[in-house]
């Protein structure tokens, strides 16, 4: 059984768009890699 990977995630709301998090942008990049998205717990 493979280990779960710990995911954290901390926006910077003050930074650039690319250092921000959605749900929805979540979902995408786990759509987008599925593999490692069964991974993360």
């Amino acid at each position: 059984m493979k280990k779960k990977l710990h995911l954290h995630i901390k926006n910077n709301r003050a930074g650039e768009a690319v250092f921000r998090t959605t749900p929805a942008l979540y979902r995408a990049a786990a759509r987008r890699h599925g593999a490692v998205a069964k991974q993360v717990r």
